[in-house]
């Protein structure tokens, strides 16, 4: 029929969405999410600022997206991922173009949030996001966790970006980089295809056949307005906004915490990566775990596992005690970012995914916004980034105890 997926094989088209979910995520993870803190130094030097006042830029974007989640996620569930995408990564790329040509800290403000902000969570996140989640319901968790290990993949990038920054400055990485994000996004936004049916298929690979069980599939579904009515999704919504609130903190200030201990520069960037990397072990691992035991335990354990590694964070101050939090730290990381996805799948379905992902983000940017100010309002208080570190891992362990409360709902008991 008109508009149907061709797939060169046996192949399940479901997992050309994963490959190019993990493309746009390896694109987005290299060159913003673990790419731009890489510019932070340079940028407090260039604009003669306080670590707050340009840590405000990152939580002001956050407070951004989280507020136009709902709508981002309603235009994705609308007019579909493909389209959504193109905007995002053109709006993106756009926006690192003239971020090379700001001269004053409010242009980097509103070039920062208004344009690269917007364009990364509509193109990489909202949109290809939602469509794994509409292609799987059995394997979602195994299908996130490929997906988000090109993010880790991504942080393979940072190294090279701080690189370019050291040799050439932030406004050549700019330049670059506003250069490659549409030549390298525009192609993985043609791989995304929002909703199987519409292409003759059915989610994780079943047969036609099986429209019994999709129409029970259906009818277990969730619009956003009830899953906001349950009670596990404000308190998954509130646990995640402390699990970021911690790891977007760490991501902004990692790099210059451990510049502060006299670690190198190729070292302090190194290790931005390698979270990214390592957490892809974290992110295929414990995806494939949570489709095959309870994920409320799984992301339990996770968390603890992210609150120690926090309380060794304060004491890193050499190599051996830096690989030790990499190894802790990483793959709970990766884990819970993976699940934080599939088990909103999982709870509330299909139908409203990306809307219900949007009204989540109303509540995780309050986290978001408040991590990254937080760290940097500790630093420029104390010069020292200790008490922050204590003050995550006790917000992690509140995030424990809330995942537990939140059992998965049952339908029924909307009224």
């Amino acid at each position: 029929m008109l508009g149907q997926i061709k797939p060169p094989s046996k192949i399940f088209y479901g997992w050309w969405i994963v490959l190019g979910a993990a493309l746009g995520s390896a694109l987005y993870g290299g060159v913003y999410y673990y790419g731009f803190p890489a510019y932070f130094d340079s940028l407090v030097k260039e604009f003669q600022s306080t670590r707050t006042v340009l840590s405000g830029a990152f939580s002001l974007e956050r407070l951004e997206i989280g507020i136009l989640g709902p709508a981002g996620g309603w235009l994705v569930d609308k007019y579909g991922s493909r389209k959504i995408m193109m905007v995002g990564v053109l709006l993106m790329g756009a926006g690192f173009l003239l971020l090379s040509r700001v001269h004053s800290i409010i242009e980097f403000y509103l070039v920062f949030t208004l344009m690269i902000a917007i364009g990364g969570g509509l193109g990489f996140s909202t949109a290809i996001f939602t469509a794994v989640g509409n292609w799987f319901v059995k394997k979602q968790g195994l299908a996130f966790g490929l997906a988000q290990s090109g993010l880790g993949l991504g942080g393979l990038l940072v190294p090279l970006v701080s690189l370019i920054i050291s040799g050439h400055g932030w406004r050549i990485a700019s330049l670059i980089t506003g250069i490659a994000v549409p030549i390298v996004g525009l192609p993985i936004a043609l791989l995304m295809k929002s909703n199987p049916e519409q292409y003759g298929y059915m989610p994780d690979g079943e047969t036609a056949a099986s429209r019994e069980i999709k129409k029970v599939s259906q009818d277990k579904d969730y619009s956003a307005k009830e899953a906001l009515k349950t009670s596990p999704f404000w308190f998954l919504s509130i646990a995640f906004s402390l699990r970021v609130m911690v790891t977007s903190a760490v991501m902004v200030h990692i790099m210059q915490f451990l510049l502060d201990n006299d670690f190198p520069r190729e070292i302090a960037a190194t290790a931005l990566g390698s979270i990214a990397f390592i957490s892809i072990a974290g992110r295929l691992i414990f995806g494939w775990l949570g489709d095959r035991v309870s994920k409320r335990f799984v992301i339990a354990g996770l968390m603890i596992m992210l609150a120690v590694s926090l309380v060794l964070l304060g004491h890193v101050d050499n190599l051996w005690s830096l690989v030790i939090f990499l190894a802790l730290y990483a793959p709970a990381y990766g884990g819970l970012a993976t699940l934080m996805q599939s088990i909103r799948g999982e709870y509330f379905g299909r139908k409203a995914f990306g809307t219900i992902m949007g009204f989540m983000g109303v509540v995780t940017m309050f986290g978001t916004v408040a991590g990254p100010l937080f760290a940097g309002y500790v630093w420029d208080m104390t010069g020292r980034y200790d008490f922050a570190f204590l003050v995550f891992a006790g917000a992690i362990m509140i995030s424990l105890v809330l995942t537990l409360l939140a059992k998965r709902p049952v339908k029924t008991d909307i009224t």
